[in-house]
């Protein structure tokens, strides 16, 4: 018990003199100055943070699908299939700094659209070129309906059996690389 109370009467003592010097310091103007700079950036951070949101996602209310699922409760990448936002980037793009790939992953996954339960697995390149190919033909169409289409079309397109030709075909049409092979992702 003595070693305890000596303890904890050295540690008082240490904070005592740890105090003191920061009161010292805390009077230095350059002590000051660099005291106001960090709560400024801190405030200019949040600031940051709420202009990037708006500006990378602008008005886009989210229409997600999953772009591919593992196993396990978290293996899955989600994505937009209206502005081809991915939370992908979370997890493949070790540039994206964390302040990045962390906005990008809660306003994709926060702002959804739809019900990820009932979200079709589609690769998002197709996604978002099918979508593109609705909103171009019916460009006044509401999210519902234009979701409804998409389903429509992803759905013919996996049930109908297709040759070399006709997948080449697709490409073209779609406007997908020349070398798209995701056709039905896992």
């Amino acid at each position: 018990m003595e070693n305890i109370e000596k303890q904890y009467e050295e540690i008082v003592e240490k904070r005592k003199k740890v105090l003191e010097e920061l009161l010292h310091l805390s009077e230095n103007e350059v002590v000051k100055r660099y005291v106001e700079l960090i709560e400024l950036e801190e405030k200019l951070r949040e600031e940051e943070k709420s202009l990037y949101t708006k500006k990378e996602f602008g008005t886009c209310k989210h229409f997600t699908i999953y772009t591919r699922v593992g196993h396990g409760c978290r293996n899955y990448n989600v994505g937009c299939m209206k502005c081809g936002a991915d939370t992908y980037m979370l997890y493949k793009r070790p540039s994206l700094s964390s302040f990045d790939a962390q906005l990008y992953g809660e306003k994709i996954l926060s702002s959804s659209g739809k019900d990820m339960r009932d979200s079709v697995i589609c690769d998002l390149e197709l996604a978002t070129a099918i979508y593109k190919k609705i909103h171009e033909k019916y460009p006044d169409i509401d999210d519902k309906t234009a979701n409804k289409y998409f389903e429509i079309a992803y759905d013919n397109m996996k049930n109908i059996k297709v040759n070399r030709k006709r997948k080449e075909s697709r490409i073209k049409r779609l406007g997908l690389r020349k070398d798209f092979n995701n056709w039905y992702p896992r």
